[in-house]
């Protein structure tokens, strides 16, 4: 991409390497903002999204109308995961949670790359991992304290983002995480004051510490990221 210097997203580039002067007429380069909405649910999903900058939040609705947050994506994945599937419906919403870019594939695009082997298998590596990832979050949720699930979540998104710092207001996370925000600004002061982050008034996040952030973590962050590690290995050795 022109001007984007990050990590380039292993299964955009087995789509790539499949059928480059084929791809290159049908790939559409977008950047989007924080909060920003990819497809209404009433609607057929209309492309594959795969992140190369920032991080999407996927979101399944509750009651009074809130979207709880119970994945991430970024730069390793794409959103889209009913298209593997033959689906052209949305079972989550997809929300940027925060600024980046990405590049659209049509669905019927990504569909049809689906059945050759190596996209396909790239495709089938990363579900495998983001099943895992839903699993160990919902896990979280139900047995750990959400000072963990606010920590794992902050480390989580610093292993995508691939920067100590990016914004992300308190207000976003307690909407994502379904907690007030009072909840989410006592945790922050509490990371603050041992200097494990910094959060400005602004909601600008920065990661000073990781290694007293990770205390703060439990062992659902480790095992993702231990999955994560094995993932992105596997996918440089393609």
């Amino acid at each position: 991409m022109p001007g984007y210097e990050g990590p380039e997203n292993p299964l955009l580039r087995a789509a790539i390497n499949a059928n480059r002067p084929y791809l290159a007429r049908r790939l559409k380069h977008t950047v989007y903002e924080a909060g920003q909405k990819f497809w209404k649910p009433s609607k057929p999903i209309p492309y594959a999204l795969f992140p190369i900058r920032g991080i999407v939040s996927i979101r399944l609705p509750a009651e009074s109308s809130r979207l709880i947050e119970i994945g991430i994506i970024g730069y390793e994945g794409f959103v889209g995961l009913p298209l593997f599937f033959g689906l052209d419906y949305p079972l989550a919403i997809p929300v940027a949670l925060t600024a980046g870019e990405a590049v659209l594939m049509p669905a019927d695009v990504y569909q049809a790359y689906c059945r050759g082997s190596v996209f396909r298998a790239a495709n089938e590596r990363y579900i495998a991992f983001h099943l895992a990832m839903l699993g160990y979050i919902s896990l979280c949720t139900r047995v750990h304290t959400f000072e963990q699930l606010f920590a794992g979540r902050l480390l989580l998104i610093h292993d995508r983002i691939l920067t100590d710092s990016f914004q992300v207001t308190q207000e976003q996370f307690s909407h994502a995480l379904g907690v007030r925000r009072a909840t989410v600004s006592q945790i922050a002061v509490t990371l603050r004051k041992e200097r494990a982050i910094e959060y400005d008034g602004r909601g600008r996040i920065t990661i000073l510490n990781r290694h007293r952030l990770e205390k703060h973590a439990c062992s659902c962050y480790q095992n993702m990221k231990a999955v994560f590690e094995l993932m992105m290995r596997s996918a440089i050795e393609d």
